[in-house]
């Protein structure tokens, strides 16, 4: 192996396996197991899945119990240390209760960190690309659950950065329908410590005061769970079809209006070499936020229409351009549509493949890479 390539190291007989980056090729080539060498549990690799800037995913089972685990196998950078720092903080969270993602350890192995985590079933953009769009009732649980999320971290003075349909993933929804987690913390900034024009959460999920370098608060989680919320309705992104920054903002003053306090004056599309946005204008299906029934447009009782308004009554408090005016997660708990009391069940034949059967549905958090 050439001097200084980075190795991952297996207990196996002592064995140092690498490049990271052949991993995949290498589990399929090698005979005996690779063993990963934990604080807490040996993990035996079962296969890599998913890959992203900084490292890739193993799916694992932990040596001795069997249990299933994802670790996360990262290049050890300052990336690392911001994310493990992150992952600290919130152990002090309960999973089952605030619905955040187990971490179980760190170590390292080679050159690498490892970050080992509970084994779960899918990412809501899985389940929707698979099921297609849910109903208010089937969202309600999912809301929920995301604002005593947000709720428990702002307690302890986070803000995730990334929420999105990948990041949010589906505990087991055959056994535990719509139970979900929130997982990668690894751009997850302390509010205190946040930076103002810092470029932060993707495109389509992006609060109007990033992109206009104004201050940065827990109210821009809000403004991606309610983006996050609007695609279980729609099974499309809220802005789908915008290719940069003033696409979405266009898009935003379109559908919901002027930001209250300063009227916000965008150039022409021609001046600022998008022309395109007009074309984007004219092909968009809703005016406001109301115009998302389109997507849903019989109810099936008043029960259910009923439903739906209060839903897209709380989207609105949830996408308010105005950060200040934007509801709070302690304020959206008490909204009628969470408050109402609906019965969360996982759609009649939506099966979920066995973990076990050859699916090729992700088993583990495969887009959390940082």
């Amino acid at each position: 192996m050439p001097k200084g390539e980075e190795t991952l190291t297996s207990t196996t007989q002592g064995t140092s396996f690498g490049p990271l980056w052949d991993m995949g090729n290498l589990f399929s080539r090698v005979r005996q197991p690779i063993i990963l060498p934990g604080n807490r549990f040996e993990y035996k690799v079962k296969g890599f899945i998913g890959e992203g800037a900084f490292g890739r995913v193993a799916h694992c089972t932990t040596v001795g119990t069997k249990q299933p685990v994802a670790v996360k196998i990262l290049k050890r950078n300052i990336h690392v240390d911001r994310e493990l720092q992150m992952l600290t903080g919130i152990k002090s969270l309960d999973p089952d209760k605030h619905n955040v993602v187990r971490f179980i350890e760190a170590f390292t192995s080679g050159n690498y960190a490892c970050l080992a985590f509970e084994k779960l079933d899918r990412t809501l953009s899985d389940f929707i690309k698979q099921h297609g769009k849910l109903r208010a009732e089937e969202i309600r649980p999912i809301a929920r659950q995301m604002l005593v999320t947000l709720d428990a971290l702002k307690q302890i003075d986070v803000i995730h950065t990334d929420i999105k349909p990948d990041n949010v993933m589906l505990v087991d929804h055959r056994q535990q329908p719509f139970k979900i987690r929130l997982i990668d913390f690894g751009v997850a900034v302390l509010a205190s410590e946040s930076n103002e024009g810092a470029i932060m959460q993707p495109l389509f999920y992006r609060s109007p005061e990033v992109m206009l370098g104004l201050p940065v608060t827990a109210a821009i989680d809000m403004w991606s769970l309610g983006c996050l919320l609007a695609f279980l309705y729609t099974a499309r992104h809220l802005y789908h079809g915008a290719e940069c920054e003033y696409d979405v903002m266009r898009l935003i003053v379109h559908v919901q209006g002027h930001h209250s306090k300063n009227k916000w004056k965008l150039n022409p599309p021609a001046e600022c070499g998008s022309e395109r946005t007009s074309d984007l204008l004219k092909g968009l299906r809703i005016r406001s936020l109301s115009d998302l029934t389109v997507y849903h447009p019989k109810a099936r009782s008043e029960s259910e229409y009923n439903d739906t308004q209060s839903f897209l009554s709380l989207l609105r408090q949830m996408l308010h351009p105005d950060f200040d005016r934007r509801t709070t997660p302690s304020e959206a708990l008490h909204h009628a549509f969470v408050r109402e009391s609906g019965k969360s069940t996982s759609r009649p034949n939506a099966e979920v493949p066995d973990a076990t059967a050859g699916s090729t549905t992700s088993l583990i958090p495969h887009t959390t890479l940082t």
